[in-house]
């Protein structure tokens, strides 16, 4: 256990949370790079049009097509346009998929009946999903529950913080700069840790039993 991220592509989804800004769009982007084969079939849920180099772009739900890489940047940007995206990709099989900025369509108690099926139901025909987040608060539980990779970056607020450090450890405290750390009574307790540098980030595996930080102030940069 060093950090390494070992992900089994088409049984393992993947959750990437974070400040506006903090690296999360080109983690996933180096991702979808390096990490997935260019042979595997691609949809990106691309909410405000930032993966449009990395396949072919699409309008509607309806020209989603299987095989190759899609990105669909709908003119529609509702719920329901996400369900029909949720619900086709449903009918895929050993697929990837990258929802980026669900907090547009999730709530912390919302349910997304078709998303909810691909991260509960659709495992086992190979679809693996990437979601990605810059609001902690919109995330529903069963969102996180189905990740087995979590890549956390810079945080903004405490209450931040101490959520995430209940599902992916105490080192979540070095996501929050340092002085705002003194005004929680948990997080004076990491008042002497180092923060992560601009794009730095946690990574934890959620079987193992471990987080690892990636890129600190003042320290060496890694990458899992």
């Amino acid at each position: 256990m060093n950090g390494d991220f070992n992900w089994k592509i088409f049984e393992e989804n993947i959750i990437m949370i974070g400040a506006p800004g903090t690296g999360k769009t080109k983690k996933a982007q180096e991702i979808l790079t390096y990490d997935i084969d260019p042979s595997t079939p691609v949809w990106v849920e691309d909410y405000s049009d930032k993966f449009g180099n990395y396949g072919y772009v699409v309008k509607t739900v309806e020209d989603l097509k299987y095989g190759g890489r899609y990105i669909f940047q709908g003119k529609d940007k509702t719920v329901e346009s996400y369900k029909k995206f949720c619900e086709k990709l449903g009918q895929q099989w050993n697929i990837v998929a990258i929802h980026d900025e669900i907090h547009q369509f999730n709530t912390k108690q919302s349910l997304i009946l078709e998303q909810r099926n691909l991260i509960q139901s659709r495992r086992n025909q190979g679809v693996c999903n990437i979601f990605i987040s810059t609001d902690t608060s919109s995330i529903p539980n069963y969102v996180i529950k189905g990740c087995t990779h979590a890549f956390v970056f810079r945080l903004n607020l405490p209450d931040d913080v101490k959520w995430v450090a209940k599902w992916a450890g105490a080192k979540a405290w070095q996501l929050l700069p340092k002085d705002k750390r003194q005004y929680d009574r948990i997080g004076r307790q990491f008042i002497n840790e180092p923060e992560v540098s601009e794009h730095g980030y946690l990574y934890r595996n959620m079987k193992e039993s471990e987080s690892y930080i990636f890129g600190v102030k003042d320290g060496n940069n890694q990458t899992p």
